[in-house]
């Protein structure tokens, strides 16, 4: 961090935050109108895995659900969930963590997903879990003064999941891949191959599939999707904000009345917001800020005695060297377009025995 502009960069993640198109890395660095190419460059390679940006995509016309898992006192094979994402670290009570997972998980798919939680948990591999199902997220960032007004959320196109799943089933490692990630289109396409270079005819169906310039594909793939209308915006993970801040994560349950009300208040004092929320109420809002976030959240106690299932405060010094991934090598058949739960295969990958 110590040649970044600290502000410059702000304002050129707010720029990023606020697109309405999908482009990878190069071009995002062209299109800059603040920053030039070259300056985005170098702080790719000066912050690393701490600064990550990434699109976010509307998931539901392929069948797939948002599914929040906090779970408690955890063994380490819960780092190799094979539907999860993301994971983050938290402490409900500064006592005990807890691991935060977030999943995509086909909806069709849901039933033996939450019994394979139920499994884990039998089987002694933590003390409980707690599941939120959501929609896609909606994320805010107010990084600078400038930030003044929420983002609107962004509407989408009806698009047909099944057919774009069966007629460029690469657009699923790729959603998969790009997930919390800053990789270049070349970077993407060694990742897939290096997952699962045997099925690589599978994810490229049609025409000359091009090993050394693979990235072509991935861009085809972010083509594809935008087109469908399922890009939603670009997310920012960006670890130089918890240096003076804190994370909460929110656990709501019957909010969905109060939960604007929330929002509005936190606005003025969170640096970022990120809200899940589903039809039937429920909800998992993660807020950074100062002080002034927590005293916001005091502000709320009573709404939050009746709306809170949970509250949580990333725990940063917990540390996880890599990333958690979706095993679309095992849950996906680019052959057919289909989701599948091989459960011994799940098992196994689990290192869980029948």
């Amino acid at each position: 961090m110590a040649h970044v502009e600290p502000r410059g960069l702000l304002l050129y993640l707010e720029e990023v935050a606020g697109s309405r198109s999908c482009a990878g890395l190069e071009d995002r660095a062209h299109q800059s109108r603040l920053r030039s190419r070259r300056t985005v460059y170098r702080w790719r390679q000066q912050l690393g895995r701490s600064l990550c940006v990434f699109p976010s995509f509307s998931l539901s016309p392929l069948g797939l659900l948002h599914l929040h898992v906090i779970v408690h006192r955890p063994a380490a094979l819960w780092l190799r969930f094979p539907y999860a994402v993301e994971h983050a670290w938290l402490t409900a009570d500064f006592l005990e963590n807890a691991l935060y997972l977030h999943c995509l998980v086909p909806a069709i798919h849901e039933q033996e997903f939450r019994a394979l939680i139920a499994l884990l948990q039998q089987r002694g591999s933590c003390r409980n879990a707690t599941i939120i199902v959501s929609d896609g997220a909606h994320q805010e960032l107010r990084l600078t003064r400038e930030s003044t007004r929420a983002t609107a959320a962004p509407a989408f196109m009806c698009a047909s999941g099944a057919a774009l799943l069966r007629e460029h089933p690469l657009i699923v490692p790729v959603i998969a891949e790009s997930w919390g990630g800053q990789e270049s289109f070349a970077e993407l396409w060694t990742r897939v191959v290096k997952r699962d270079e045997k099925r690589l005819r599978s994810y490229v169906p049609h025409g000359r599939i091009y090993a050394t310039n693979g990235k072509c594909h991935i861009k085809g793939a972010w083509d594809t999707l935008e087109r469908a209308g399922l890009f939603e915006q670009y997310v920012v993970r960006y670890d130089g904000l918890l240096g003076s801040n804190v994370e909460v994560f929110l656990v709501l349950r019957k909010s969905r009345d109060w939960l604007p009300e929330l929002l509005e208040a936190l606005r003025p004092v969170a640096r970022v917001i990120e809200s899940y929320g589903d039809e039937h109420g429920g909800a998992l809002v993660r807020a950074i800020g100062s002080r002034d976030l927590l005293d916001a959240l005091l502000g709320c106690q009573a709404e939050l005695v009746r709306h809170a299932a949970g509250v949580y405060v990333r725990n940063t010094h917990e540390q996880h060297a890599g990333r958690v991934r979706f095993c679309y090598d095992f849950l996906f058949n680019p052959r057919t377009g289909l989701w599948e739960f091989p459960r011994e295969k799940v098992l196994e990958y689990l290192g869980v025995r029948e």
